[in-house]
């Protein structure tokens, strides 16, 4: 509670003084619904991966790296692949502005097919664009 109230004075501040507070970030109240993952149905050796983002936080927070592991049959990680919020929204200004309060946001990703050792998926996040860099790298097996 004293956070949130010390937040509201801040941001009063800022109104004030014409600055900007960076957005909250809780990736514990950020949330994969709807997911699946399906060969690319234009590009071969390719999986489509979708999946809607929901914030499900009272307040709107930074995009986060989104991060989506391929597993085998035992749960064991075979690729992994970390999508900063640049590479699944095009929009500098929205990702600027962060995922807004119980809004959902419909994610796509396209990536190389690991091959049939590959039977389930799993998403997770990580903090976002402050500390995004260059993460949307190559699969990674």
């Amino acid at each position: 509670l004293a956070h949130d109230d010390s937040r509201k004075f801040l941001e009063f501040s800022c109104s004030l003084l014409q600055c900007r507070l960076p957005l909250r970030e809780d990736i514990a109240r950020l949330k994969v619904l709807d997911s699946d993952v399906k060969p690319h149905p234009r590009t071969k050796g390719a999986l489509l991966i979708t999946a809607s983002l929901r914030n499900e936080a009272a307040y709107a927070q930074n995009y986060p790296i989104v991060e989506v592991k391929l597993l085998d049959k035992s749960a064991r990680p075979v690729a992994l692949r970390r999508f900063a919020p640049r590479s699944y929204l095009a929009d500098a200004d929205a990702i600027a502005a962060g995922i807004a309060a119980n809004a959902s946001l419909p994610i796509i990703f396209e990536v190389i097919d690991p091959g049939a050792n590959a039977s389930g998926f799993e998403f997770s996040f990580l903090p976002g664009p402050n500390l995004a860099g260059d993460l949307a790298s190559g699969l990674q097996r």
